[in-house]
């Protein structure tokens, strides 16, 4: 029974010192300072006491964390109000998730890998796509239902503009692929025909040598003037790329499909994607001459 009590004694004091709390005081070699801290094991996994030493700290010893601004006048100010001759900005085009990252204590240019830096104090910009420009790549190149589609047109006709002919640009690409333009006019008149007839049975549909598609409903099934619809097919927009941006003129396509003898429309943009690029490229040249500034293509190590 002595023998027990023993064994059970030892293995009491085993515990206490494996599992038991111990209280412990560290001391910072660069100024003293010193700091109360409570060990608790948990496995003995090792944790950093350096959230401990902080708290007696009387300010941080460096900046961390990211600043999101809403505007690029601000992004570019608060990158100016803490950038250091190390400081970089990265620019990342992606055309769903177009963003902007300063790194203020970011590695100073030097051959020698020890030279670095934290890179823990950002500032980031997400340019915010406008409406107008959500609005028509969402449904570019989707085939739309005559009522869809109507009513598309007549929520955006604001958007189509008169085409600019004296252009020679816009006429060389119209003669190109012998199309021709629509007018706002000209689309507001297609839409409000369609709507007649959304139910009915499409007798024929042709694009003209012209360049205009015709399109013949069965019997009287016509637009409101009693005569077959035809629009041109292209039209061209102006609407900004990000919100409060600069104003594109874009041109798109008017295609159509039958599909069980009703016709869909579609509309498909001219290029978007060299709209886009040359919008955030805008943006970024903006940031890059007022913060003076390195912008890199990308995005800094994590």
């Amino acid at each position: 029974m002595p023998e027990c009590n023993s064994i059970a004694a030892d293995l009491g004091e085993q515990y206490e010192k494996l599992y038991g709390a111990e209280t412990v005081e560290l001391t910072r070699p660069s100024d003293a300072a010193t700091a109360p801290i409570l060990l608790v094991p948990s496995g003995l996994v090792p944790h950093s006491a350096k959230r401990f030493l902080d708290e007696y700290l009387p300010k941080p010893e460096r900046r961390v964390g990211t600043a999101k601004t809403v505007d690029v006048d601000s992004f570019i100010a608060h990158a100016k109000r803490f950038a250091s001759p190390a400081s970089a900005i990265f620019a990342s085009p992606d055309r769903s998730r177009p963003h902007l990252v300063v790194v203020f204590d970011y590695h100073p240019q030097s051959s020698e890998a020890t030279n670095a830096d934290w890179l823990r104090h950002r500032g980031e910009y997400a340019p915010p796509l406008s409406d107008e420009w959500k609005a028509w790549t969402a449904n570019d190149g989707k085939l739309m239902a005559v009522a869809d589609f109507a009513a598309f047109i007549e929520s955006r006709i604001t958007n189509v503009i008169v085409p600019n002919l004296d252009d020679t640009n816009l006429k060389t690409f119209a003669d190109l692929v012998q199309g021709r333009f629509a007018e706002p006019s000209d689309l507001l008149r297609l839409s409000r025909g369609l709507a007649i007839n959304v139910e009915t049975a499409v007798k024929n549909a042709v694009v003209l040598s012209t360049g205009e598609i015709s399109v013949t409903y069965e019997e009287t099934h016509k637009d409101g003037t009693g005569q077959p619809i035809q629009v041109a097919n292209l039209f061209q927009i102006c609407i900004p790329v990000f919100y409060a941006g600069a104003l594109y003129r874009i041109a798109a396509w008017l295609r159509y499909r039958v599909v069980n003898g009703k016709i869909h429309f579609m509309y498909q943009l001219v290029r978007p994607d060299l709209v886009f690029d040359d919008a955030f490229k805008g943006i970024v040249e903006k940031v890059k001459t007022e913060t003076a500034l390195p912008v890199f293509l990308g995005t800094p190590e994590a």
